[in-house]
């Protein structure tokens, strides 16, 4: 069985079937006040807030819609590293490869149906309206963990409280990829065992920093220690650039191929595996639904967007 194969158990379900011109994402869709196909749910509290809408496919348009727009800026991003070999420019080649799997992030969670997102005030203000009077309370305005069920229409908000972007991301992104890999294990997914090596794999990596935010601490040295080893490689004579490039064009392999190294420290070359790992397998699932039996699906739609990417 394909890792890929093993991977889609975890997608929304049939949600390949989707057909999408215009994504609209779930803040997006929560904000147009035209919208009125959900309400506050009546088992919904302060302490745990559930939206329930009136028809499955909206949620489903929504993950895709969400899905699209954070794996194309995933592949964007990462495209840009291509001319980095001409201008040498190795930091923002790095900075670039971190927002890929920034977004590649996002996306593979979303296509899971799971949001690490913020909720304001005026988009907590149009649900309340939307859901009328008899709503069971006013709905609150934050950062939240939501969470899909497509099979009872409904999305569960987990108050995560004050965060940073970044940083609690990762720590989302841990527990994520504890659940699935518990969801293989207790399904017993056939051929699942080396997906969760490379998933188990990742997080170790990824935890060598507190919280598991490796990358972002990463990304923040460069940014703001201005190293010169990454802001001028030729000029300190370092090998970082030759890694680089060697390395620029992992996330175009099959993550069949993509075997991930338990390391010791959080290096460059660290960075790059889980970088690189994270896009692959954001664009393996992309491919994966457009190339399923479904004409014009949103992968298919938005095939002009993906092909300028690479």
């Amino acid at each position: 069985m394909r890792q890929i194969d093993v991977f889609k158990t975890q997608f929304i379900e049939n949600i390949e079937e989707i057909k999408l011109k215009h994504p609209v994402g779930l803040k997006d869709y929560l904000y147009n006040s035209k919208n009125k196909n959900y309400q506050i749910d009546t088992t919904s509290s302060k302490e745990e807030q559930r939206i329930i809408f009136y028809d499955d496919i909206i949620l489903k348009k929504i993950a895709a819609s969400d899905y699209i727009n954070f794996a194309i800026s995933s592949f964007q991003s990462i495209g840009r590293t291509s001319s980095i070999g001409a201008d040498k420019n190795l930091a923002w080649g790095l900075i670039q490869s971190y927002y890929a799997s920034f977004y590649a992030a996002h996306a593979i969670m979303r296509i899971c149906g799971f949001y690490f997102v913020n909720i304001n005030k005026s988009i907590a203000l149009n649900i309340d309206q939307v859901s009328g009077p008899l709503r069971p309370h006013d709905f609150s305005s934050g950062d939240f963990l939501a969470e899909f069920d497509c099979y009872n229409r409904q999305i569960y908000f987990h108050d995560l409280g004050r965060i940073k972007s970044h940083e609690d991301l990762w720590h989302q992104f841990l527990i994520f990829i504890d659940k699935i890999c518990r969801n293989f294990a207790d399904k017993k997914i056939y051929g699942s065992n080396s997906l969760i090596i490379s998933l188990q794999n990742l997080k170790s990596i990824l935890e060598l920093n507190r919280k598991g935010a490796a990358l972002s601490q990463f990304r923040n040295d460069i940014n703001y220690l201005s190293n010169l080893d990454y802001w001028h490689p030729k000029q300190t004579k370092n090998n970082k650039l030759d890694l680089f490039l060697q390395k620029k064009d992992w996330w175009k392999k099959g993550i069949e191929d993509f075997n991930i190294s338990v390391l010791e420290n959080f290096d460059q070359n660290a960075f790059l595996q889980c970088t690189h790992f994270l896009v692959c397998l954001c664009r393996e699932i992309y491919i994966e639904i457009m190339n399923s039996k479904y004409k014009n699906n949103f992968c298919k739609t938005h095939l002009d967007l993906f092909v300028k990417s690479l």
